[in-house]
């Protein structure tokens, strides 16, 4: 699961914002993936803030979506190395972070039916955070769902991420960004965050 050569940035003549990049990644897995989620969801949760590190709690009106808390073991495994060898491509070629590992990977659903989204928030709000990349992988074909649109807070209006099935956007974690609500279909994606040493 590594990254095609090609990429592309929302300002050509500056430090990118955020990447997109084709990953290698079957059918089979895509339908293993989305399947995990359908099966065994929990609700999307949001930090509780900085003064409660490591806790969690749940604000609907902040997102309402469900996700697969993937386990590094078993047949997930490969999907971790995938992710690893992405990341170190992707890392050398474009951002030149110093990084540590993943934190995590999820499995994301917003569903039509609750009107699924994600409010204008960063992935590293809080100070003792150290979250550096985050990536979102695109699992859906983008005509299965209308709305649903992962947009960056660079410039007004907004910019839109590619929703082209496979389509990863890596972006530095304190980037503001949302998921707009579904209004048709569901949106799946899988999303994962890098962590590193302390910005300096």
């Amino acid at each position: 699961m590594v990254a095609e050569a090609h990429s592309q940035t929302a300002d050509p003549h500056s430090f990118p914002n955020y990447i997109t990049a084709e990953m290698n990644m079957d059918d089979q897995m895509i339908a293993h993936m989305i399947q995990a989620v359908d099966n065994d969801p929990e609700e999307g949760v949001i930090a509780a803030s900085a003064e409660e590190e490591g806790r969690f709690t749940s604000d609907r009106a902040l997102r309402r979506s469900q996700v697969f808390r993937v386990p590094a073991e078993n047949e997930w495994i490969g999907v971790y190395q995938g992710f690893g060898q992405f990341i170190e491509q992707i890392n050398a070629q474009v951002f030149n972070f110093n990084l540590e590992g993943i934190e995590a990977l999820q499995i994301a659903r917003y569903q039509a039916g609750e009107l699924g989204h994600y409010g204008w928030h960063t992935d590293s709000a809080y100070p003792n955070n150290r979250r550096k990349l985050s990536i979102s992988v695109q699992l859906s074909e983008s005509e299965d769902y209308e709305g649903g649109d992962l947009e960056f807070m660079f410039r007004d209006p907004p910019v839109k991420a590619s929703r082209q099935k496979r389509h990863a956007i890596v972006f530095p974690s304190y980037s503001v960004h949302r998921v707009t609500p579904v209004t048709k279909g569901a949106r799946y994606s899988l999303v994962a965050w890098i962590r590193g040493e302390r910005w300096r």
